[in-house]
């Protein structure tokens, strides 16, 4: 019975800085399959660096 097969194996070549490695992993594969909005935060937690914005559209 092994139970360390139900997990993903994630490796360290991944440049993640993400302390808990399984919430990454499941942001990572949420955002794969587009059931997550890409925010700056979850940007900063995929990535661990803020991303770059877009100028904000000016509306008139």
């Amino acid at each position: 019975e092994k139970v360390s097969e139900q997990m993903p194996n994630i490796s360290k070549d991944e440049n993640t800085s993400c302390t808990d490695k399984d919430i990454c992993a499941t942001l990572k594969s949420s955002a794969k399959k587009k059931q997550l909005s890409i925010t700056p935060r979850t940007n900063m937690l995929l990535f661990g660096r803020p991303p770059l914005l877009p100028a904000p559209k000016k509306t008139f």
